[in-house]
């Protein structure tokens, strides 16, 4: 079974965006290495979208390898598409990206 196509909602972009500008401030270095690895997380969410339980009904989350980072997403079973809702720090409430679910 092919691996299901996956959307970034604005709200992620926008987190993604936080992220890339806080690391190009703090550690330029782990720019290039946390988008490869929410690259990494995006593609194990593409392949296994339910290997994650489920934090609510329809909103899952993955771990970012490596960052004190959490990428959540929805699913749309029908269509087999997964949106990624946020990118939010393990510190913060996990409630808004909850928020976030369709």
């Amino acid at each position: 079974m092919s691996g299901w196509t996956v959307t970034v909602s604005e709200a992620a972009r926008g987190d993604l965006r936080h992220v890339a500008r806080y690391y190009r401030r703090e550690a330029p270095a782990q720019v290039a290495r946390f988008r490869a690895e929410y690259r990494y997380a995006v593609g194990r969410v593409r392949e296994w979208p339910h290997l994650s339980s489920e934090d609510r009904p329809n909103v899952r989350h993955r771990s970012v390898r490596s960052f004190p980072y959490n990428v959540f997403y929805a699913l749309d079973e029908d269509a087999r598409v997964v949106t990624v809702t946020a990118v939010i720090h393990h510190r913060r409430d996990p409630a808004l990206a909850r928020l976030r679910a369709p």
